[in-house]
């Protein structure tokens, strides 16, 4: 799909490159520019590749290269940025989004912003334009070098994601996130490393939960206290939870297995949100792939 992917900011801006590389994968897009420097590597500010005063850059004339070379054909950037909550002004948003398009519009009309949009929806992600008030002022699209060649182009759109904490910390890799890991092999429970879906698809039940079950998994979610993981398979010892890496994510899960190996329930353990998810049993392969994108944090099944 005629999408251009820039991450200007990989090293500064913490999961903006997973968060980034998701989306390329996601939307299918044709390229991916990612900057190779911190942006305060070099004195000269060439390395800060988002000030308004940057020097001529590779990342920025490739930027250009690939737009001029589209001709009049429809193609939109992406760029993956972060954004921090003040003191003064908290934003309530998973992501701040801006746009401009040729003429220097802001319309999200095109055929190729409605596919992010989109997408950004079935991820449950909570979008909030950036219209000039003074909890967004700052994060308009205009002021980045990258948007400068635009009034040459036709047919072209440059569009921002500011991501916030929350969300980018939900694209952190887990995988070196040793404390939960540590906690579920000191009380004797299972530790796995294995592709999500191809493990629990084929394990998972129908099983009624008790809502206080339900809420100890997600007392520990919230807490990651090894005394309410203790508690949990001790008050209820027919579930009995195992952790899980994701081989395919980076992502830690929680699963509540039966004395089978069956699954009742999948456990995100640093979700986006706290959003329960119920899922017909036969449908199980795709709502655990939509799960695990969506970043909820419990999933189970009914009949």
């Amino acid at each position: 799909a005629p999408y251009l992917l820039e991450i200007p900011r990989p090293l500064l801006e913490q999961n903006t490159l997973e968060y980034g590389l998701d989306l390329f994968e996601r939307l299918q897009a044709r390229v991916v520019l990612l900057a190779g420097a911190h942006p305060e590597a070099n004195l000269d500010n060439s390395a800060n590749l988002t000030a308004a005063d940057s020097p001529a850059s590779v990342f920025n004339l490739v930027n250009e290269v690939f737009l001029r070379e589209a001709g009049a054909a429809p193609w939109l950037a992406i760029s993956t940025r972060a954004f921090a909550n003040q003191p003064e002004h908290t934003i309530e948003a998973d992501a701040l989004l801006s746009y401009l398009d040729s003429d220097f519009g802001t319309q999200l009309s095109s055929p190729l912003t409605a596919q992010v949009l989109e997408l950004l929806q079935a991820d449950g992600m909570q979008v909030r334009p950036v219209q000039g008030d003074p909890a967004t002022a700052g994060y308009e699209a205009l002021f980045l070098p990258q948007v400068r060649y635009l009034a040459a182009t036709r047919n072209k759109g440059f569009m921002t994601l500011w991501l916030s904490p929350q969300l980018r910390a939900s694209y952190r890799d887990q995988t070196d996130y040793r404390v939960q890991v540590d906690q579920f092999q000191a009380l004797g429970l299972a530790v796995l490393n294995a592709d999500l879906l191809d493990y629990a698809a084929p394990r998972v039940i129908a099983a009624p939960l008790p809502e206080a079950l339900l809420d100890a998994v997600l007392a520990y979610i919230d807490s990651a206290d090894i005394v309410l993981l203790d508690q949990l398979q001790r008050e209820w010892p027919t579930w009995q939870p195992q952790y899980l890496l994701d081989t395919d994510s980076g992502m830690a899960f929680l699963l509540l297995s039966d004395n089978t190996g069956h699954l009742g329930l999948i456990a995100q353990l640093a979700p986006r949100n706290m959003a329960r998810k119920v899922s017909p049993l036969v449908q199980a392969t795709s709502a655990i792939a939509d799960f695990k994108q969506q970043q909820q944090a419990l999933l189970y099944f009914q009949d």
